[in-house]
């Protein structure tokens, strides 16, 4: 009869010692500082510098809002840019300009807009008596659109037709918010791409009217 031999196949630890309840093959002692634990692996990503803060802050339309907006960026000494996609402020007023407003002048003239008026010879209107759309454009939105902080700042016949973060699109966000804005703008018909740290939207509904049976 053959004769058959029986092995027996000894488990060591890591060491080639025997497991005890003490080894570091242990299961209930296993921890990351043991030697049978994967070592810890750290994956340094590389920082992410914030955009340049000297970028203008974007307006997009020159009509009260965007304006006021802009007089409030200079008082507080910010850097801005205007994109209007008429030839002159107040461009969608104007379509409705015999039509006389709901609000007396002293409702439709910004604080700071005010202040920086007050300091030329500009003669501000009654505050009781409530103007045209046509009125608000002449005695208001023009005289604070030709003051020269303004003036320069204006890009008429410019019509924003994209927005996007720098180097992000709809599969990549990561780091969004430290990217610069990207606004494509159609003038002359070119495409010219302009920076900015940020965006104020003042184009209003007039050009962009919502749904007939929206809220």
């Amino acid at each position: 009869m053959k004769e058959i031999k029986l092995f027996t196949i000894k488990e060591t630890s890591c060491y080639g010692e025997e497991p005890t309840t003490t080894s570091c093959c242990a299961p209930e002692t296993i921890n990351e500082s043991t030697c049978c634990s994967s070592p810890e692996v750290t994956v340094e990503k590389p920082e992410q510098k914030q955009f340049n803060l000297d970028l203008p802050v974007a307006i997009i339309g020159a009509g009260p809002v965007g304006l006021a907006a802009a007089a409030h960026l200079t008082i507080q000494k910010v850097p801005f840019i205007v994109f209007e996609s008429g030839e002159n402020v107040g461009h969608n007023i104007l379509k409705w300009q015999h039509v006389q407003l709901f609000s007396p002048w002293q409702y439709d003239i910004d604080k700071a807009a005010r202040q920086l008026l007050e300091e030329t010879d500009w003669e501000s209107p009654q505050d009781n008596i409530l103007p045209t759309g046509k009125e608000l454009v002449d005695q208001y939105l023009v005289p604070l659109s030709t003051l020269p902080v303004l003036k320069e700042a204006i890009r008429y016949n410019s019509k924003v037709i994209s927005i996007s973060r720098q180097q992000n699109d709809k599969m990549k966000s990561l780091h969004r918010e430290k990217q610069p804005f990207e606004i494509y703008v159609e003038r002359n018909h070119e495409i010219e791409i302009v920076e900015a740290r940020a965006i104020i939207d003042a184009t209003g509904t007039w050009g962009n009217p919502n749904p007939s049976t929206s809220n």
